[in-house]
């Protein structure tokens, strides 16, 4: 029987999990990711609020948009799906992402 790390050793990696800026100055923006990225965490990266995503490196890309909310601020009905909340410069901003 093979052990756990000869098994992942022999399997070809197929995703890989990259930092995607969140800009600073504005609620709303878009960003070019990976056709089928999977975001796995919202937080800060090297000092930088950043979306965290699963995927495949040599899939075409596509635009996404997404929103960012101050605590208390008014959130439309409509924006989206939830993905996170991160702290920066003593304010707390939730993103969420719009949904076609």
């Amino acid at each position: 029987m093979s052990s756990w790390s000869e098994r992942m050793r022999a399997v070809e990696l197929k995703t890989q999990i990259w930092a995607f800026s969140i800009p600073s100055g504005s609620s709303a923006f878009q960003l070019e990711m990976p056709r089928g990225a999977q975001v796995v965490h919202i937080g800060i990266v090297k000092g930088v609020p950043s979306i965290l995503a699963r995927v495949k490196p040599d899939t075409e890309t596509e635009i996404r948009r997404f929103a960012l909310f101050g605590t208390a601020d008014d959130i439309p009905a409509d924006v989206g799906r939830y993905l996170g909340t991160f702290e920066d410069g003593g304010y707390i901003w939730h993103v969420f992402e719009w949904l076609e």
